[in-house]
């Protein structure tokens, strides 16, 4: 039988343990809710229409924001070392083990401005190692 059926909330809970990219998006798009029944709008659109998978990972980013909000864009993969040199805002990713594996966060003029975690060890004691620049096509 499937994980979700026999134990639903430890699926649930590995999914969420890895949605901090997709929140990431959610937010560089302005499209923040103030409930928890909007972000799992969010979710279950995202999810029916194969942009994040059951892992929770994203799977298309530029599918992603054009599924919720109708935007075409591209979405690069840089890597980076420091985050003082990033204007515009986009979800870069922290890690305190050289990237195998992280946390995301908003940045933008060279600031966190958005972290879906109230407290992220990646975060406080790692180092940026990536960005995802959102460009309007």
């Amino acid at each position: 039988m499937k994980r979700i059926v026999n134990c639903p909330q430890t699926v649930i809970q590995e999914f969420n343990n890895n949605t901090c990219l997709f929140i990431c998006y959610i937010y560089c798009c302005g499209l923040a809710p103030d409930s928890l029944a909007g972000w799992l709008d969010y979710y279950i659109k995202a999810l029916k229409n194969g942009c994040i998978g059951e892992d929770g990972f994203v799977l298309d980013a530029e599918k992603l924001i054009y599924c919720l909000t109708g935007r075409k864009v591209s979405v690069t993969k840089k890597a980076i070392t420091d985050i003082k040199d990033i204007k515009q805002m986009c979800p870069v990713m922290y890690s305190i083990n050289g990237g195998k594996s992280g946390h995301f966060v908003v940045v933008e003029n060279g600031e966190i401005i958005f972290n879906p975690l109230e407290v992220s060890q990646n975060v406080n004691k790692g180092k940026p190692v990536s960005a995802r620049v959102i460009s309007l096509i």
